[in-house]
């Protein structure tokens, strides 16, 4: 027989590789480092502003690559990031507010390329610096809101139909009205209703004299909904103002939101922009309020009907205002920051929407020569400990920023005065300009990560995967000779795969994702190694050259799919569950699992058609004499005469695993316990004693310090820390390292909330079970039940034994539990029962096959002739794996080395636990042989064409 592909097969591969090529064509050539100029309403690009952008940055002998102007931007290309920061601020200052300053990457791709709309893939925060919030929405404040809005309401109503009632209360989300009689809150019932389409949506109930009325659920869960999407409109106005480009703004769960700011690293302005949510109110002031105020203040008067008491915010002073709203900042179109001309103090100049301005104009028509009062509204959170647990209390600041006498009917504009400089009336502006939060936010995460360590992960991620790629080529090579370099060039395409599809996507690249690039590039070859491994056992038994090819592709076929879906599985539960890093990870690997299954089954197919599938031949390039007995496939070891002692070793495993972790327990990461980690470099080695005596000086305790990578990196964790922010740590941190060494630079700070550390515990284990049940469930379906249990014990031995590596070394070294961990253990689980599978199923066709021998023989014989794949795939792997251990950074060194424990605890279980568990559990030829099936359908099955 031959070999061949039709044509539109082969022509199908080829399209699919130019295609992928293209796609990931724009990666090569790499992005510049850029400052992006925008124009506003009041402004325009053109080329004037081009030729004041070069004069300026000439007088400043600021150097740069290139201007262009490409649509209604202009964008200055510059060769390094520190140049790029330099002239952002330069051009920011110099331009003021007219314009939008941002930074950006450009790539930097020839224009026949940029013209098909190929974009490559965007970097991480950790790749290219910058700053990334979680945030939170305040549920519970909305509610509040909400129903005491209800409460007025139905004040109103009761006012409008003339009913009398003794109180109104608010609890949580609903409202009570007491009257004096129960007949009265009967009848209240209805009445209060008439002509109030809002008040009808409430759940009313009559209990006694109180009247209650209740949000509905539904009510609720669409008002949260909207609050989000609200939320996250004004939190991308808000960045737009800040000039950032490519910014990432999604939602995450039911009540956050992910903000993540590529090249910005002013955290504290951005999280004062982001996190504000002041607005304005006006008010007529009390005509009595100079003589009343100070007696309400002092409580020796009640505030009269209808006004009440507020502050100045510069003196602290009462003032009495009438309680009805002539203005809120929702009619807001416009706001800009000025100084007065006449008194050279900040205003700021305010202009309405129609519908406000018509509204603005009757009130002040009717209130001339009356004083206006500006009221500066803004929502804040305290952070305070109590028991022992950091808890966040919401409250709010409503301060008297000026007060006015209207002068004359006011229209669509006017002014705002009485504030404290120039950068308060920035903020103000843009607050006002971008809209009011629907709900207030707290941070509840924060990770900064400054270019220069953007560029060293890109650096050490880019050589981990150089060396990685080329161990596992040179091995393929010599192992196999000319299909090994059949393999290669698959290997080479399944990377050029990954690439495409993660910019075709538009996916994130992290740090963590270029190690799953990594590792699905080293499991990748297990499919050829699984083929090639068949076609030299074929070979071996005197089937001609051509038979082989077909044998060995379509009996490793189903083996593939299998061994592939476990390690998705894992994957995908990643995808699901984790957050921010460990989501590019899940991304890339399964991706890579993904492409290798074209690759590998497909297209290695097809270019071993091309060249040898057409033709009569003797022999195939396959890899020379086996100079090692244990890799030629005919080794007889008698694996299952110990299988009592491999299950029992397994138990003892188990158990001194689970004891472990119970004794020592974890030291786990920032992840999940919370506070903030500060990564720092010093030009020169620094001791981390006087780094800790440093930090005790300015009263920062309990700090883990750490040598990061080298003797001038220093890595500290400190915990919650009850009255500081993240930014006050921050702030403390550097000011206690200057004192060994001025020379000292911020490279990253993490801060996580405690409730992000809890959640992410419990977030951990439930992505754990899933992932294992998911398998599980799989090989169950696939397998008779005592190979599935086999399964189980061989996946909790490797599980067991990986976590109690991080209990000892927690306990007597330096190694952490965190998201980057737990990546590893269900990455080590994939694997585990990828190689596994390779040797069930080969031990389930010998029993489907066999017409004699023992169950014992059989299981033997499967692994013997499995043995060879089975070290070759764990070889490839932890070359891949190795080359990130070595030469990927400290970020993913706990990854790489619970990986390289991972592949090896996990060869030994596939060989010895699974095959002697099933050997145990009775495993017998009638338990593996598939249902009968109508003779015809027996010949179709046998004249079935494999990939």
């Amino acid at each position: 027989m031959l070999n061949r592909y039709p044509l539109w097969k082969n022509l199908l591969i080829i399209l699919v590789l130019a295609i992928s090529t293209l796609l990931a064509l724009p990666n090569l050539y790499g992005e510049d480092p850029s400052v992006q100029i925008s124009a506003t309403r009041t402004t325009k690009v053109d080329d004037k502003l081009v030729s004041n952008i070069e004069a300026l940055l000439a007088k400043k002998e600021i150097p740069y690559k290139r201007i262009e102007k490409v649509d209604d931007q202009v964008l200055v290309r510059f060769n390094d990031t520190e140049t790029q920061l330099k002239a952002k601020d330069l051009i920011a200052s110099d331009l003021g507010n007219g314009y939008m300053t941002a930074l950006n990457l450009a790539p930097d791709m020839p224009e026949w390329l940029e013209s098909f709309g190929f974009r490559p893939m965007y970097l991480g925060l950790d790749l290219r610096g910058g700053v990334h919030f979680l945030l939170e929405i305040d549920m519970k404040t909305l509610i509040t809101q909400l129903t005491e809005s209800y409460a007025d309401e139905i004040k109103t109503s009761l006012g409008d139909q003339k009913i009398a009632y003794k109180s109104v209360t608010v609890h949580d989300s609903s409202i009570d009205v007491i009257f004096n009689s129960d007949a009265e809150a009967a009848n209240a019932g209805n009445a209060v209703t008439i002509n109030k389409q809002n008040l009808m949506q409430l759940n009313w109930s009559v209990d006694g004299n109180k009247l209650i009325a209740k949000l509905s659920d539904a009510e609720l869960t669409e008002r949260k909904r909207n609050v989000v999407a609200q939320n996250i409109v004004t939190l991308r106005n808000r960045v737009n103002e800040l000039g950032v480009a490519e910014p990432i703004i999604q939602q995450q769960g039911a009540d956050r939101i992910v903000v993540q700011l590529p090249g910005v690293q002013d955290t504290t302005q951005a999280k004062e922009i982001l996190g504000t949510t002041a607005t304005l109110e006006f008010h007529i002031v009390y005509e009595n309020s100079n003589l009343e105020a100070a007696q309400v203040a002092n409580g020796s008067k009640n505030a009269p009907l209808g006004t009440k008491l507020y502050h100045w915010r510069d003196t602290g002073a009462p003032i009495l205002l009438k309680r009805q709203v002539m203005l809120t900042g929702e009619s807001i179109v416009n706001a800009t920051a000025q100084i007065d001309p006449e008194n050279r103090r900040p205003l700021v100049s305010i202009t309405l929407d129609s519908q406000g301005a018509d509204k603005f104009s009757v009130v002040t028509k009717a209130n001339v020569g009356k004083p206006m009062a500006t009221v500066f509204i803004e929502h804040k959170v305290e952070t305070i400990m109590q028991n022992g647990q950091e808890v966040k209390r919401n409250y709010i600041v409503e301060e008297v920023a000026n007060a006015a006498t209207i002068q004359q009917q006011l229209f669509k504009n006017f002014v705002i005065t009485g504030l404290d400089s120039l950068e308060e009336a920035n903020k103000l502006a843009i607050t006002l300009r971008s809209g009011a939060l629907a709900a207030p936010i707290q941070i509840i995460e924060e990770r900064t990560i400054g270019p220069s360590a953007g560029k060293d992960n890109i650096d050490k991620g880019m050589t981990a995967g150089f060396y990685g790629l080329a161990a596992v080529m040179v091995f393929m090579l010599i192992r196999y000779s000319l299909f090994g370099m059949v393999a290669n060039i698959a290997l080479v395409a399944n990377l050029i795969l990954i690439i495409a599809c993660l910019s075709l996507l538009q996916a994130t690249l992290t740090l963590p994702g270029i190690a799953g690039i990594v590792l699905s590039l080293g499991m990748s070859v297990d499919a050829n190694v699984l083929i090639n491994e068949r076609i030299r056992e074929v070979l071996r038994k005197g089937v001609s050259p051509q038979n082989a090819i077909n044998d060995g592709f379509g009996k490793a076929f189903a083996t593939i799919v299998d061994a592939n879906l476990t390690s998705l599985f894992a994957a995908v539960v990643l995808f699901l569950i984790g957050s921010g890093a460990i989501k590019g990870f899940a991304v890339t690997l399964s991706i890579g699992i993904i492409t290798s299954m074209f690759t590998a089954v497909l297209m290695n197919r097809a270019i071993v058609n091309v060249i040898w599938g057409g033709r009569r031949l003797k022999s195939l390039p396959v890899g020379g004499k086996e100079l090692l007995p244990i890799f030629s496939g005919e080794t007889t070891y008698d694996f299952m005469k110990y299988a009592k002692a491999w299950l029992a070793v397994c138990i003892f495993v188990i158990v001194a695993a689970i004891g472990s972790v119970g004794f020592f327990g974890f030291k786990y990461g920032l992840d999940f316990t919370g506070g903030t980690e500060v990564e720092a470099v010093y030009k020169n080695s620094i001791e981390t004693d006087d780094v800790r005596d440093a930090l005790l000086k300015v009263g920062l305790e309990n700090a883990e310090v750490q040598h990061f990578g080298s003797s001038r990196d220093v890595l500290i964790t400190l915990p919650i820390i009850e009255g500081m922010n993240e930014s006050s740590i921050s702030t403390a941190v550097l000011g206690a390292l200057e004192i060994i060494d001025k020379d000292v630079t911020i490279k990253r700070v993490d801060f996580i909330g405690s409730k992000v550390g809890d959640e992410l515990v419990m977030s951990g284990i439930l992505a754990s079970v899933i992932a294992i049940l998911m398998i599980l469930a799989y090989i169950w379906i696939r397998f008779e039940w005592k190979l599935a249990t086999s399964t189980i014990l061989s996946t909790v031995h490797d599980a067991a034994f990986v976590l109690a590596v991080f209990a000892i070394l927690g306990h007597y070294g330096q190694l952490q539990f965190d998201l980057t961990s737990l990546a590893a253990v269900l990455a080590v689980i994939g694997y585990s029962v990828n190689d596994t599978v390779v040797v069930l199923d080969r031990i389930r066709e010998n029993f489907r096959a066999a017409r004699s021998g023992t169950p014992k023989e059989i299981i033997d014989q499967s692994i013997n002739q499995t043995l060879s794949r089975t070290i070759m795939t764990s070889v490839t792997t932890l070359l891949a794996v190795l080359a990130l251990y070595l030469f990927g950074g400290e970020a993913i060194h706990s990854f790489s080395f619970i990986m390289l424990i991972g592949i090896i605890v996990g060869t030994y279980s596939s060989i010895f636990i699974a095959s002697a568990s099933a050997l145990i559990l009775g495993i017998k030829r009638e338990d593996l042989l598939p249902p009968k099936k109508e003779k015809a359908e027996e010949i179709q099955e046998e004249s079935m064409t494999y990939f």
